[in-house]
């Protein structure tokens, strides 16, 4: 398939250059309202570039949009209004967005502007500056004609072997639990940190526990993985941190540490009882 990114941002880096790998798909354009951003990113694919929407290719057979979420809408816009003054039909081109979080159905929907669009949503984490491998990464998708999903399914399979069908309220629901799972595990790695730092010790200790956590939870139910003073009831133990946290003018990781132990000792007790 022939494609154009919409966005040049950290899932379309990595996503463009995936699907430009596989032979059965090839980057035709690149647009980014931001020159540099487009013009690193064509470079990266070896495709053309434009910074202006109404320059868009209009040959493509897919638009995958790849930009924040709050613009999305404005992007769509523009870019029917492209095709119509550009006498393309609009019904022909299958146009995705890449988000977890925005519908494609219903008000405001990518299908009040694209009768054949769709969603291809990676669960993954990404950044410019670390490479990812795409292979085992899974993708939730979702489209308006079932036609279209199978070629989504086929797109897909291309960079991963992990494809799942959902709807845009089975995305709405992942995409918190990503956020717990990824984003405030991060924070709760980068609080980590900075009490190691300020005791004048390196970060990479905890590495191997941080892995070993991460590994575990492959392999068990997350619950049955805790462990801890929490989980333990160890009142102890958490009276000595707190006592630590609250000397060292922790005010708000001693509130977040409360707050997530409580929470530990409630997953603890539900998990008991269903088990």
């Amino acid at each position: 398939m022939k494609i154009v990114f919409l966005g040049s941002g950290n899932v379309a880096t990595h996503l463009s250059q995936a699907l430009n790998h596989s032979m059965s798909n090839e980057v035709v354009q690149v647009y980014s309202p931001t020159a540099e951003n487009a013009k690193t990113l064509a470079g990266i694919l070896s495709c053309g570039y434009c910074t202006d929407i109404n320059e868009v290719d209009g040959s493509a057979d897919i638009y995958v949009c790849s930009v924040k979420d709050s613009v999305q809408q404005n992007v769509w816009r523009a870019l029917k209004c492209h095709f119509v003054e550009s006498g393309v039909n609009v019904a022909d081109k299958i146009v995705v967005h890449t988000a977890g979080a925005l519908a494609m159905d219903g008000e405001n929907g990518l299908s009040e502007f694209f009768p054949n669009c769709g969603v291809v949503y990676p669960v993954q984490s990404f950044s410019k500056q670390r490479a990812v491998d795409l292979s085992h990464t899974p993708f939730l998708i979702e489209a308006t004609i079932p036609s279209t999903l199978e070629k989504l399914r086929s797109l897909v399979a291309t960079v991963s072997d992990r494809c799942y069908d959902a709807t845009t309220k089975q995305r709405n629901a992942l995409h918190p639990a990503a956020v717990f799972a990824s984003n405030f595990a991060n924070h709760m790695y980068a609080i980590a940190n900075r009490l190691m730092e300020k005791n004048g010790l390196p970060f990479e200790i905890l590495i191997p526990l941080i892995q070993e956590t991460a590994q575990k939870v492959t392999e068990v139910h997350p619950v049955a993985a805790q462990t801890g003073p929490a989980v333990r009831g160890d009142e102890v133990v958490m009276s000595k941190q707190e006592k630590g946290l609250m000397a060292d003018g922790y005010d708000t990781e001693l509130e977040i540490y409360r707050l997530v132990s409580k929470n530990i000792q409630t997953y603890r007790d539900e998990f008991q009882r269903e088990s």
